[in-house]
């Protein structure tokens, strides 16, 4: 029988960054918010989950308390991920049509689009905080078209493709925490693996063989990789 389950596997000799959002509405944790902590994540209210419209980013304190909604675009905002320092957050935005990047402060102000893209997903801000990695699509159809990683500096200088993956998709990147490797799911259709690559995209390793392998996220220790799995 199929289900859907999370995965462990080991990446020793991998040191890993800090946990970044596991998809869409996937909540990731800060040090801010009085030392307890503060998790960033997207939230669909009313309309069915094909409604990309209704999601917006919201901040909660991890005991739960303080919830606080931070945008309200009626196009939709997702893929929240927090600056290594908790001061601001990356996220996607369809506000100007197409997927593009966005930047904002930690309470939801200065919000400054970052992309001009129309096809920019799944953002994960390295562990230095100068640049963000992240999905571009070239084509449509997300699941049989390819996509690639991209990375560009937080003020918009320096875009630069860093995978070419031939015909398949690289998604859901992730840095590790000295900023040397990534993470990331890499497929066709729906036979997707986890790839470890350098940080310029170089060097790609499979390190997961199952069908449906996605949303890799290093631990903190460095010793394993979290992932999302279709397995049996």
């Amino acid at each position: 029988m199929i289900f859907l389950a999370l995965a462990l596997f080991c990446a020793c000799g991998r040191r890993a960054p800090a946990l970044a959002p596991l998809a869409l509405s996937t909540p990731v944790t800060t040090p801010m918010g009085g030392g307890q902590g503060v998790i960033v994540f997207a939230r669909m209210i009313t309309a069915p989950v094909t409604a990309v419209s209704d999601w917006d980013i919201y901040t909660v304190h991890v005991d739960g308390t303080n919830l606080q909604q931070l945008t309200w675009a009626p196009e939709g905002d997702l893929e929240p991920d927090w600056s290594p320092n908790g001061s601001r957050i990356v996220f996607r935005s369809q506000r100007n049509g197409g997927n593009d990047l966005y930047l904002m402060k930690q309470d939801g102000t200065n919000v400054v689009r970052l992309t001009s893209l129309g096809d920019a997903w799944s953002p994960s801000w390295s562990p230095d905080g100068s640049r963000i990695l992240f999905t571009r699509e070239e084509a449509s159809g997300w699941t049989t078209n390819p996509g690639s990683l991209w990375v560009i500096n937080v003020d918009g200088s320096g875009l630069a493709r860093i995978t070419s993956p031939a015909g398949e998709y690289d998604w859901m990147p992730d840095w590790s925490p000295d900023g040397s490797q990534i993470v990331f799911s890499r497929g066709p259709g729906t036979s997707w693996s986890i790839y470890v690559a350098n940080a310029d995209g170089s060097g790609a390793t499979k390190v997961s063989t199952s069908w449906g392998d996605t949303m890799p996220r290093w631990s903190p220790d460095g010793s394993r990789i979290v992932f999302h799995s279709g397995r049996s």
